[in-house]
């Protein structure tokens, strides 16, 4: 892990995650001076970007060989469209850079590969925000005190509310060939969370989905800003404001960076979230095994009426239920005895409950005593059993989980 303080990084992809989670977490830890560069193809959300930082020294590309020629640039971080990553790595990686891809890793195991192979002596990190969230810190803590023995079952609910999982289907989310579906860009995080707590990864799973809520039936218009359904459909937004599941929290923010940038590259960030020609999930159900004998039961959902990421790890010691959105832990004890200690995790400051800011004060070299930047090994195991799943889903059949060392 690199620790040098002074580092110099650079942004690719000033969009809602690069600007209101990273720019904006880098800022609050003090470090707007240490971005040296910014590069996407839009100008519009470059100079958004640049005006938001607030560091004039900041060079501004729209070329990607440009902003990789900064000689001060030494860090990349990664934050376009999923089916851009693999592209925009290897290319850093040429350069001579380190980089920070945001998750998904990519959106194919075969990807990973080309991407891991290009990586060279250069570093890589995977940013799972999930893994810096106090709550999945402590979990791993208490994992790795053996708090309940030898894990044996895992149950995962993925309760994303319709505010928020709506939004997947009208953003460039809902195209696999760009997002590789939401088990990919969203369960991912799940994923590597449960791999981390294990130190395990998958070896097979069977799945079953579908798109049952966000009906193509159900379409009545292209985009709310011109669709006769607005005044009534629950679903729509304005982009003059800030969007209910998203809450940039910017004033004016979806209307500067979306609205106003439309007309230079065609992106319409309030389609329809029953647009006929999505392609992508609203929910899906998964049993995995892994290679060292735990089982993972695990259920998504993207039109819950309110949200939450739970688990309950089972182990020959007792039993572990963890609340993201309570930030609670309950303990419970082994089977034959009584008791339950409950853990409140204090809450933190920053997007995605003070994850956004641990994961880019650890870009900076502070310490990371419970492994929260994910390398590259830990993407592809992530990607490995989200790519598995889908197959699950298309073949009907039980899939064998890909490994790094196949």
């Amino acid at each position: 892990m690199q620790t040098n303080t002074d580092i110099k990084v650079g942004l690719v992809g000033c969009g809602h995650r690069g600007i209101a989670g990273l720019l904006a977490s880098i800022k609050t830890i003090g470090k707007a001076n240490t971005v040296v560069g910014l590069f996407d193809h839009n100008p519009v959300r470059l100079n958004y970007a640049h005006n938001f930082l607030g560091n004039p020294q900041c060079q501004k590309s729209t070329d990607f060989d440009e902003f990789c020629s900064n000689p001060d640039l030494d860090t990349v971080i990664v934050a376009t469209p999923d089916n851009r990553h693999e592209e925009y790595v290897i290319k850093a990686f040429a350069a001579g850079k380190n980089v920070v891809c945001e998750k998904p890793m990519a959106i194919s195991t075969e990807e990973c590969r080309n991407m891991i192979a290009a990586q060279g002596d250069n570093q890589f990190r995977v940013a799972f925000n999930f893994r810096c969230n106090a709550v999945a810190i402590k979990t791993k803590e208490l994992l790795d005190a053996g708090t309940i023995g030898s894990v044996i079952l895992v149950e995962a609910y993925d309760m994303v509310d319709w505010r928020h999982g709506s939004d997947y289907f009208r953003r460039w989310h809902r195209f696999q060939s760009m997002s590789g579906g939401l088990p990919i860009h969203k369960s991912t995080h799940a994923f590597d969370v449960i791999d981390w707590w294990l130190d395990d990864v998958a070896q097979s799973v069977s799945a079953e989905g579908g798109r049952q809520f966000y009906k193509p039936s159900l379409q009545q218009g292209e985009r709310c800003l011109t669709c006769k359904a607005t005044a009534t459909c629950p679903f729509a937004i304005d982009l003059t404001d800030d969007i209910p599941g998203q809450n940039a929290g910017i004033e004016g923010f979806y209307k500067d960076m979306y609205l106003d940038a439309e007309s230079l590259d065609g992106y319409i960030r309030d389609a329809c979230v029953f647009d006929a020609n999505s392609d992508i999930l609203d929910n899906y159900t998964a049993s995995a095994t892994y290679r060292r004998g735990a089982r993972l039961s695990y259920t998504a959902v993207f039109f819950a009426p309110n949200e939450d990421r739970t688990f309950v790890i089972y182990g020959d010691k007792g039993q572990m239920e963890i609340s993201r959105q309570k930030r609670q832990i309950k303990i419970h004890a082994e089977a034959g005895r009584t008791g339950c200690e409950i853990i409140n995790v204090p809450e933190e400051p920053g997007g995605h409950g003070g994850a956004d800011i641990r994961f880019v004060k650890s870009i900076y070299g502070s310490e990371d005593p419970y492994g929260v930047c994910a390398e590259a090994k830990d993407g592809f195991s992530s990607i490995a059993l989200a790519e598995s799943l889908n197959k699950s889903i298309t073949s009907g059949q039980r899939i064998t989980v890909p490994q790094l060392e196949d």
